[in-house]
């Protein structure tokens, strides 16, 4: 019976240590825990960030593929344009 209530004496104390401030070993836990939480959500948004990175470089490559063959096709219809022009000027000779 004195072992129980010494065993509830010093839980008693631990408890009063840990509520009056005394024992810093619950803060530390919980700033543990924050710190834990802070790094694997900054782990989920760098990959989602990778991502995202990735996908706008893909894009960015498809655009200036189109940019390459507009300006193609842009010259593409000058050169067709000048030659309509020089075909129709033989013909009116």
């Amino acid at each position: 019976m004195a072992d129980i209530k010494q065993e509830l004496a010093n839980i008693s104390k631990k408890l009063e240590n840990l509520f009056s401030g005394q024992d810093k070993s619950f803060k530390q836990m919980i700033v543990e825990i924050m710190n834990q939480t802070k790094d694997e959500f900054l782990k989920s948004v760098e990959h989602k960030i990778e991502v995202l990175e990735g996908k706008l470089f893909e894009k960015e490559k498809d655009n200036d593929k189109l940019k390459e063959k507009v300006d193609r096709l842009k010259k593409q219809i000058k050169s067709n344009r000048e030659q309509d022009k020089h075909n129709s000027a033989n013909i009116q000779e």
